[in-house]
């Protein structure tokens, strides 16, 4: 892991480093003079981590600066009937830098955490907060792993983005709406 961690440090310095002195004379830069947010479907977790599910996420990026939550939320957690379900829950945060190609097409270089479990959410053991009914969810297998990738932004019209994320432990599309802030 540690391995893993050092080579991703050191492609995103080099992509840096090598994005900043050839796209220097083409001003690429002043395309992260913008705000972004977005919407985005997301896998939490691989099959290799015993936990896969589809779960929804926001996006933001602000002057090139990236941050996503994306959380799957127990199927059951407010059901009113009383039972015992087989249910998960889970959740997923990158931070990154966009790095522009050009005004289309951007990469992000991202790195995060990612949790999931699964457990059962217990219909007879519940609590009443201001929400309605809250069911005890009891976590019998889990895992969290620190998790590193990279997403792509695709820029087809003005105002709107598209884009996908792949890394270690997340896979997730989406789209966003993008307000630039250069002239």
């Amino acid at each position: 892991m540690k391995k893993a961690f050092f080579l991703f440090c050191v492609a995103v310095l080099g992509s840096t480093v090598y994005a900043q002195t050839i796209f220097q004379t083409k001003d690429v830069w002043k395309f992260n003079k913008a705000v972004e947010f977005g919407f985005q479907g997301t896998q939490i977790g691989r099959s290799s981590d015993g936990f896969s599910e589809w779960g929804m996420g926001i996006d933001f990026t602000c002057y090139g600066v990236y941050l996503d939550y994306s959380f799957l939320i127990n199927t059951h957690e407010n059901d009113v009937r009383v039972d015992k379900w087989n249910d998960k829950r889970g959740w997923s945060f990158h931070a990154g830098y966009q790095i522009p190609i050009s005004k289309a097409f951007r990469i992000i270089p991202q790195i995060g955490y990612v949790s999931g479990d699964y457990g059962v959410t217990d219909g007879w053991n519940w609590t009443v907060t201001n929400n309605g009914i809250r069911n005890h969810f009891d976590s019998k297998d889990s895992f969290s792993s620190f998790d590193y990738g990279a997403k792509l932004v695709i820029n087809p019209a003005k105002y709107f983005v598209l884009f996908g994320q792949v890394t270690a432990h997340t896979f997730g599309i989406g789209l966003g709406f993008e307000w630039s802030l250069y002239q």
